[in-house]
């Protein structure tokens, strides 16, 4: 009996844990798109303290770096290799890698320092490589695979990179930069103000226009919250047949 009711105590946290977590998240992917709606877009030259969403262009602040499979010169990098398959078609991470430097966003009005060390980057791939029975990884990518001594060869090769002269849309928080040179006694003008993480606002960095990330945060939240009603339903079903025939 014991056995009995602890299965159906799994079974029940299996289905309703999930069911819970997705409505959760829908309704914070709904908030991050009622965020985004409510705060316009500013112009550079207008930045005020606080909450801001801007568009432009990247400008390296202090050098580049060089993406390690591409070798494009970049500002940001992140790559990611994969390896899935198996009955219940695994995925697992072998190895990644991530860096960044501090970069400029310009627009027609001036530009501004950006610290994008703690936000949520959403880019589209630089490369997304597949290797199967048909597809094999090109011979480059193949040697940068089996030069960093993963354990395992991946099926999936993914790099992402933000490059001088992408156009992004950010949406973070607008600060004084405590770490600005000065020239004199005034602080050079570029650096007196950093965009970077607020405790009470997202930091997202996309290249995504923003009509496009707020359909893509309706539909996704939209879903998040149905599956989530939908699981939570099915347990809570199942535990009222429970004790009924108990």
């Amino acid at each position: 009996m014991e056995s009995e009711i602890t299965a159906f105590i799994y079974l029940f946290l299996g289905i309703f844990a999930p069911g819970f977590l997705y409505f959760f998240k829908g309704f914070r992917d709904f908030s991050k798109k009622r965020l985004i709606e409510n705060i316009p877009t500013t112009k550079i030259r207008s930045l005020a303290m606080g909450p801001v969403e801007i568009c432009g262009i990247v400008v390296p602040a202090r050098g580049v770096l060089t993406a390690p499979y591409s070798r494009r010169k970049c500002v940001y990098y992140k790559w990611i290799a994969e390896k899935f398959g198996g009955e219940s078609y695994d995925r697992s991470t072998l190895d990644s890698e991530e860096s960044m430097l501090a970069f400029y966003l310009q627009d027609d009005t001036g530009k501004v320092l950006i610290d994008a060390r703690e936000a949520d980057i959403r880019i589209a791939e630089e490369y997304d490589f597949y290797q199967n029975l048909m597809y094999r990884f090109p011979d480059d990518l193949d040697r940068f695979i089996k030069s960093r001594d993963m354990l395992g060869y991946p099926n999936r090769f993914v790099e992402y990179a933000i490059k001088p002269g992408d156009k992004l849309y950010i949406m973070g928080t607008a600060a004084k930069n405590r770490h600005a040179r000065k020239a004199g006694d005034q602080t050079e003008q570029t650096n007196k103000i950093v965009i970077k993480e607020g405790k009470e606002n997202w930091f997202y960095i996309s290249n995504r226009r923003e009509k496009r990330l707020v359909n893509i945060l309706k539909w996704k939240s939209f879903w998040e919250v149905a599956g989530g009603i939908l699981l939570m339903s099915i347990a809570i079903a199942l535990f009222v047949l429970y004790c009924q025939s108990g």
